[in-house]
């Protein structure tokens, strides 16, 4: 069983709505430039309390256009900024074009704020099979390989491998 959520909508986005809270640890595991998608994942392995977990979380950002993001957050917390954050961003980055349905994420971890500029979040948890990439990435039968990325792209992708042991 695969809980997820797809988050699109202004009535979900809501200036200062806290999203998405996990103590476990996500690591950025792919950014597909062709489509904006950034996604991070918290590894089915242990979580932060070293407590055993069976589950994958995926988190994506799509389109993601800004990005200020680091590559390891302990304990996450997404939320939508402020009304005066989401200004702030703007105004820092004068040369990016906001569309209208852009939001602005706030990721914040161990007290510390980085942000996604994006049209939607989402995530999915569950058992992630060993065949299977990514929960954003299905084997499509009109497709002809595997998927061997973490996300569809039609163009490059920057992935990362696990974590070592």
């Amino acid at each position: 069983m695969t809980t997820k959520e797809w988050l699109n909508t202004e009535s979900a986005l809501q200036p200062d709505t806290e999203l998405f809270r996990s103590g476990r640890r996500f690591v950025l595991c792919a950014y597909a430039d062709s489509h904006g998608q950034l996604l991070l994942r918290s590894h089915a392995d242990l979580d932060r309390s070293g407590g055993p977990t069976n589950t994958t979380i995926d988190l994506l950002f799509k389109p993601a256009g800004l990005l200020k993001i680091r590559d390891v957050y302990d304990g996450l917390v997404i939320r939508c900024a402020t009304a005066q954050e989401a200004e702030g961003i703007r105004t820092t980055h004068p040369s990016f074009r906001f569309s209208r349905d852009d939001r602005v994420f706030m990721l914040e971890s161990k007290g510390e704020i980085d942000y996604v500029v994006a049209m939607a979040v989402g995530w999915r948890e569950g058992v992630l099979s060993p065949t299977q990439q990514s929960f954003f990435n299905d084997i499509d039968a009109g497709r002809p390989r595997w998927p061997s990325q973490p996300l569809f792209s039609a163009g490059p992708a920057s992935t990362s491998p696990p974590p070592g042991p």
